[in-house]
């Protein structure tokens, strides 16, 4: 799961995901969490992933934005090595920022189009990366 390992993305292809959980039903302010993630295709090793975790436990809510990426090397016979970064930003408000949702989407898109022109304009050698 991305959600600690940015090494993640891109490892099982392209994935869109949502989960909610609650718990203590009928009692209010009981904990509550909403997951969603997405995964792109891993193009010329390289991949990304975005996701968002938010927790709301009585009046405290937070939310967590993440962008991954990932590289995958291939090291020996049918083996990979899975390298990967994450940039987050963690909101504590009770009011979800769409404008910044909206910002990280684009970014990611944007990035990921950057990529994928840069990858597709290097030509690599069998064997180097």
């Amino acid at each position: 799961m991305n959600a600690f390992n940015p090494a993640y993305a891109g490892s099982e292809g392209r994935v869109l995901s949502f989960t909610t959980r609650s718990t203590w039903q009928g009692v209010s302010g009981a904990p509550k969490m909403n997951y969603f993630y997405y995964s792109g295709n891993p193009k010329k090793n390289l991949a990304f992933g975005l996701s968002i975790i938010n927790n709301k436990v009585f009046i405290d809510e937070r939310t967590l934005y993440s962008l991954d990426a990932s590289y995958q090397l291939t090291v020996g016979a049918g083996k990979t090595l899975s390298l990967g970064i994450k940039a987050r930003i963690a909101i504590r408000l009770a009011i979800h920022l769409t404008l910044l949702l909206s910002v990280l989407l684009l970014l990611f898109l944007f990035l990921n189009k950057i990529a994928l022109d840069f990858w597709e304009s290097v030509s690599l050698v069998e064997g180097t990366f």
